[in-house]
């Protein structure tokens, strides 16, 4: 004969879940009215957090629709970027070979130089 076990609960990792299931204990505890078994709880009182569960449904609402403005906003940079660092790369490379002996030259467009020594690879 199999022992029962105690019964493990798992609880929501997610901002969205963890609404979810607040919403759903909120209600029963609503439901429940005076009877309900969560006004035992000593400090915590659901008539207190209850109410910011549709503010917190709302943040993680408009967080979401943010959050894909905001991805959709990088594939549209990084269209315009990545020519503009073949620019970059390809001007660096045309000065670098025009200003040969005088490589500082290429500061007044912009360019960092560094003409320090390149330290010597570890064998």
């Amino acid at each position: 004969m199999a022992t029962p076990t105690s019964g493990r609960i798992t609880l929501p990792k997610g901002p969205k879940e963890a609404l979810e299931l607040a919403a759903k204990i909120y209600q029963k505890h609503q439901a429940d009215g005076a009877t309900s078994e969560l006004k035992q709880l000593v400090d915590l009182d659901w008539n207190t957090v209850g109410p910011t569960i549709v503010k917190g449904q709302t943040y993680h609402t408009e967080a979401e629709r943010l959050k894909g403005l905001m991805e959709e906003q990088y594939r549209l940079r990084d269209a315009v970027v990545s020519p503009i660092i073949t620019a970059n790369s390809d001007t660096a490379s045309y000065l670098k070979g025009k200003y040969k002996k005088t490589p500082k030259a290429l500061t007044a467009w912009g360019f960092g130089v560094d003409d320090t020594p390149q330290a010597k690879k570890p064998k």
